[in-house]
């Protein structure tokens, strides 16, 4: 898989949040880039099993590559919680990119973007 292209999103009906499911690379730990809009400014999310229900541990990195493991680098989260950062404002076409994993062999982060 490629990493998950979000820079172009605009939040819908005027809101200023956007929701997203992103599916995560086979293999725990292994991580999926997300590259975000530039006027997100905050970040949370949470990580499932495939079923997309079944709450798993997941994990968030500043660096990475697509589909390899998550580096040492990173904020675990657990099972069930919902982690949210803050987004320093980016460029007018993205806002950068963030690395997801989940605990799960295959699973999805369930990921909101907010302006602010």
């Amino acid at each position: 898989m490629a990493a998950r292209d979000l820079s172009a999103i605009k939040p819908p009906n005027g809101l200023s949040i956007s929701i997203h499911r992103i599916s995560l690379p086979a293999g725990a730990g292994n991580v999926r880039q997300v590259i975000l809009p530039g006027w997100g400014r905050r970040v949370s999310f949470t990580c499932t099993e495939n079923d997309g229900t079944t709450a798993t541990t997941g994990g968030i990195a500043t660096l990475g590559t697509d589909g390899a493991a998550i580096g040492n680098d990173h904020v675990p989260t657990g099972s069930g919680t919902i982690y949210t950062t803050a987004v320093a404002a980016g460029s007018q076409t993205t806002g950068g990119s963030i690395y997801l994993s989940c605990g799960a062999a295959t699973g999805f982060a369930f990921l909101s973007i907010e302006a602010v």
